[in-house]
């Protein structure tokens, strides 16, 4: 007993003689403590923010990876539509209007980037303006090229440029103008290295949108030294209002996150449905298709029946005609003979008068000699 009293007496007369060393020292270590929970409390909610920021973006990369599929599939039926389309004005010979068509599934794969498919259109424009037009001089061609080469390259679309000079480089070897061969491949040269650029820009645009996803901010240790300590209990309760109302906006984007996730489900789901609709109409028309067919091999067949029709009639009008025409001659002959007949009947007519006038003379001479 005597022993821890005399403790407490030695404690509080170092107390006494040391009480703003022991103030001071209390304040470092409430510092410290707080500077520790208001790391922590960073740590905890940067870790936290960044989870659900992954996450978010996973179902964001998802969600688009989805659309973009449904979008390609639709892209693909109707460039397949209106690829039936053009090869059906071109069996029928409507040249103009296949190219038209083939300018539009044109416009559809810059639009989204399907280069097999825009190259094939531009060589099937070209072949059919090649077979429609006539063989113009290969110095015209040569022109008309360069002037749709700087056409794209004005307007930043470099492939397609880069197509137009490999033309360019053909005619001109068929040419044999050296320089203008020259010309163009240090021209395809030049946009290569355009195309390259662009290409590595995007790469670190991208780059840097990674890199600038989570927030990574230095914590900010305050140096209060000064301030008493009921001002570092409402630091800290204002810190943790912070951080609580950081979690809540991240609950709520993770909520809306989840209903992002329903609509897209739901879309997807009534997507197929179209899909499917789309489908069984095809199934549809191409049923339509076959009966359309079909009656077409009937009316061509009925056709060709009239067209039989038509040349026995026109074989009887020609025998009908021929036989007219004796008849007219038969006729005429007819005619002839009776002005024949008429006139021998008149001169028998005269011959029988005469015949009666002599024989009354003879008469009236024999009386006479009686």
């Amino acid at each position: 007993m005597g022993k821890k009293e005399k403790k407490k007496k030695f404690k509080s007369s170092n107390e006494r003689k040391f009480p703003e060393n022991n103030q001071e020292s209390r304040r470092d270590e409430i510092f410290f403590k707080l500077e520790k929970i208001d790391t922590v409390s960073k740590e905890e909610s940067r870790t936290t923010e960044e989870k659900l920021r992954r996450g978010l973006i996973e179902s964001k990369t998802i969600e688009r990876e989805k659309k973009s599929e449904v979008k390609i599939f639709e892209i693909q039926q109707k460039i397949e539509r209106l690829k039936n389309i053009k090869l059906g004005l071109y069996e029928d010979g409507d040249y103009e209007k296949s190219m038209e068509i083939a300018k539009m599934i044109i416009t559809i794969a810059e639009k989204n980037d399907i280069n097999i498919i825009l190259n094939e259109e531009k060589k099937f424009i070209n072949a059919t303006q090649k077979k429609i037009s006539p063989k113009k001089p290969i110095g015209e061609k040569i022109e008309e090229l360069k002037k749709l080469r700087h056409s794209y390259y004005s307007s930043e679309k470099y492939e397609e440029a880069i197509q137009i000079s490999k033309m360019l480089i053909e005619f001109a070897s068929e040419a044999n103008l050296d320089e203008t061969v020259k010309i163009e491949e240090n021209f395809i040269a030049l946009l290569q290295e355009k195309i390259n650029q662009k290409s590595s820009k995007v790469e670190s645009f991208e780059s840097l949108k990674d890199l600038e996803l989570v927030d990574q901010k230095q914590p900010f240790s305050p140096k209060i030294k000064e301030k008493s300590e009921k001002d570092l209990d409402t630091l800290l309760s204002a810190k943790q209002i912070k951080i609580k109302t950081d979690k809540v906006k991240l609950e709520e984007e993770k909520e809306n996150i989840e209903v992002e996730k329903q609509e897209f489900k739901s879309n997807e789901e009534s997507s197929i449905g179209e899909q499917r609709k789309f489908i069984e109409e095809r199934e549809i028309f191409k049923q339509e298709k076959i009966n359309l067919e079909e009656e077409i091999g009937n009316f061509n067949q009925e056709k060709l029946m009239l067209e039989e029709v038509k040349k026995n009639l026109n074989k009887e009008k020609r025998e009908f005609e021929s036989n007219k025409e004796f008849f007219m001659e038969e006729q005429c002959k007819f005619k002839e003979e009776r002005e024949i007949f008429k006139q021998e009947k008149i001169i028998l007519e005269q011959e029988k008068e005469n015949f009666n006038q002599i024989r009354q003379m003879f008469e009236e001479i024999k009386k006479k000699l009686l």
